[in-house]
């Protein structure tokens, strides 16, 4: 089986095509160079945010080199499947898939010396040597993605924009804690055949972190232009660089994961009967799995996500609730 080289294996085998190369090649490797550096120094940053309470590790997925980028697919034990697609072409988003269509879709910040993206271990690095910055995007095991943008010095940016692909409409609204909350309205016929319309919060983007090279939390937070997340970083007091922001999407695909929990559920052949009939019954009643799975998602309890059910198909709710992968990710 082949297995990709770990980025201290990288650096060896740049360093080795360093010591025979032309001036022109110099410069190809020295991209590669930083951007391994980039994944590195990315890692380093997120196992000391975790320590400070800042943000949770997640390992990274299993990942494939396609001809336009990296693809992921990540498996419940349910068997329910997402996967994660990333470009290396940074005007493109990277999106997540499931059984029942795309999800939010998320670009990395640009910024005007930006070179062609490189491939470094399960990872895409954009870096721009000018500004002195990189940004780093990585699927992870869980279904979802770490975008983390590694910031050189003082004089780099301090503000950072990720354009983000919004289902009709989908909106952005920042939370007291400094959350993002992402809500899409969503409209059914309840059991009387009243056209019901709900604002719904579908996904969550974790608040903002960064630490500096020592360790230490570095002043963060978000705005919103539109549809546009922007990450400020407070770098006035900061003296030990590089900085790793992070915006972590570690829920931002839950309505995704419920859907394609719920597109495996509605085919299975061992969910028993009674259960399988109420869940098909609510998916057909409010127009889908997609529908059906931000209706639960929204719904942030067992009690109102049964009132919820209870409104679209009567008695049943216990039924779809009692199928262990619907509350699981759901």
């Amino acid at each position: 089986m082949f297995r990709r080289p770990r980025v201290s294996q990288v650096l060896i085998m740049v360093s080795v095509l360093m010591m025979g190369s032309s001036s022109a090649s110099f410069v190809h490797d020295e991209q590669l160079v930083s951007s391994a550096k980039a994944v590195a120094v990315t890692r380093g940053a997120v196992a000391a945010a975790s320590a400070l309470g800042l943000t949770t590790e997640v390992p990274s997925a299993e990942t494939v080199q396609t001809a336009d980028g990296l693809a992921s697919v990540s498996s419940a034990p349910d068997g329910s499947e997402v996967a994660v697609l990333v470009p290396t072409d940074q005007a493109q988003p990277f999106v997540v898939l499931d059984g029942s269509g795309t999800s939010v879709g998320i670009g990395v910040p640009r910024t005007a010396g930006m070179q062609p993206a490189r491939i470094v271990d399960d990872t895409v690095v954009f870096t721009d040597q000018e500004s002195g910055v990189a940004t780093t995007v990585q699927p992870l095991a869980s279904g979802s993605v770490r975008t983390s943008v590694t910031i050189a010095g003082p004089d780099s940016p301090n503000q950072y924009r990720f354009p983000v692909s919004l289902e009709d409409g989908g909106s952005l609204a920042l939370r007291d804690d400094g959350s993002v909350a992402v809500s899409n309205e969503v409209s059914y016929l309840d059991q009387a055949g009243k056209v019901i319309t709900r604002r719904v919060v579908t996904s969550t983007i974790a608040a903002a972190w960064a630490v500096d090279a020592d360790g230490m939390a570095v002043p963060t937070h978000y705005s919103l232009e539109g549809n546009t997340l922007v990450q400020h970083v407070d770098l006035s007091a900061t003296r030990a660089f590089p900085v790793v922001a992070d915006p972590f999407w570690s829920t931002a695909w839950h309505v995704t994961r419920c859907a394609a929990a719920v597109t495996v559920a509605v085919a299975s052949l061992v969910i028993p009967v009674s259960k399988l009939m109420k869940l098909k019954a609510f998916v057909r009643a409010v127009g889908g799995v997609r529908v059906a799975a931000k209706l639960l998602v929204g719904a942030t309890s067992r009690a109102e996500k049964a009132r919820v059910i209870g409104g679209v198909i009567g008695a049943g709710a216990a039924e779809v609730l009692g199928i262990e992968a619907i509350m699981t990710h759901c």
